[in-house]
């Protein structure tokens, strides 16, 4: 069995759940307590599971400067990749799959909350 290694990072962002298409009231409906006209924001929690390496320092250093790319931005308005779509933790993680994949990720888990995510 192959070793690996579960890194964790963490970074707080805020993100706009909104259609623009919609009323206020809509979006306020579909959205609830989630839907500001500002967004709200998240401590979120980052796990990426990478294969056995003897450059393990290089890997984390890498994913880093990926989650500093996020970090305390509004991802809506300071991060193009958001810019035309509803940054959930789906979209947040294919985000991170997107600019990580030259690393091959094993697996990557993403938490917005203690019982809030998304993984691929």
């Amino acid at each position: 069995m192959k070793k690996t290694w579960q890194l964790e990072f963490r970074f707080s962002s805020a993100h706009l759940y909104s259609q623009p298409q919609w009323s206020k009231s809509k979006n306020k409906a579909e959205f609830g307590l989630c839907y500001s006209e500002f967004g709200h924001g998240h401590n979120y929690i980052l796990k990426v599971t990478v294969a056995d390496s003897t450059e393990i320092l290089k890997i984390r250093n890498k994913i880093q400067r990926v989650v500093d790319l996020v970090d305390h931005k509004h991802l809506n308005f300071e991060v193009a990749e958001f810019k035309d779509k509803i940054p959930t933790s789906e979209i947040i993680v294919q985000y991170f799959e997107e600019k990580l994949k030259k690393l091959k990720p094993q697996k990557i888990v993403l938490f917005e909350s203690e019982f809030l995510g998304a993984e691929i």
